[in-house]
């Protein structure tokens, strides 16, 4: 008598990379997509983002910190943000507030 494989569908719904539906199917995987609405695809951003953040603390590696790069690129691309104005930002700030290059750490303050 045969056994019968059973594959068990596995319900993911998270945001995935433009390219990652065509890499599966081409893997031979059966994928089921759809296009995320305005608020749906930025709460999925958030959870990606926070998704990224915890596997760079895992084991901090570049490729990590590229996809923490490029989700939050997609999300200053999602809220219009002007890059040259959020840099110009990230440098006032840094000149009034300073960076944390002296690993200064506030114990206290009364």
């Amino acid at each position: 008598m045969l056994k019968k494989k059973i594959i068990k569908a596995i319900k993911v719904k998270k945001l995935v990379r433009d390219n990652v539906p065509e890499i599966l199917e081409a893997e031979g995987k059966k994928i089921a997509t759809h296009i995320a609405e305005d608020k749906e695809y930025e709460k999925l951003l958030h959870n990606k983002l926070q998704e990224e953040v915890k596997e760079f603390l895992q084991g901090e590696k570049e490729e990590k910190f590229a996809d923490i790069l490029e989700v939050l690129e997609t999300i200053s691309d999602t809220h219009n943000f002007n890059r040259d104005n959020v840099r110009m930002i990230k440098a006032r700030k840094a000149r009034e507030e300073g960076r944390y290059l002296q690993r200064i750490v506030l114990d206290k303050v009364k």
